[in-house]
């Protein structure tokens, strides 16, 4: 988890003024990484990336199409 978090770092505030700087948004799966574990069932993928959408649509992420299977 460190090599994500030093990224995600550098994304958010390069260093240099001449360097664009990124509002970065990094769910962590349901029970892995930052998050802690589900209180139900049921959490495939589908539903995961359903629950990410709201908080990429607060921090102003467009809607990419999901593909189906």
């Amino acid at each position: 988890m460190i090599e994500p978090l030093e990224v995600i770092d550098r994304l958010a505030e390069p260093g240099s003024p001449d360097l664009p700087a990124f509002h970065v948004v990094a769910p962590s799966l349901p029970g892995f990484g930052f998050s802690g574990r589900p209180t139900s069932t049921g959490w495939d993928a589908e539903r995961t990336a359903d629950a990410w959408v709201e908080p990429d649509a607060a921090a102003g992420v467009r809607a990419v199409p999901r593909r189906r299977r």
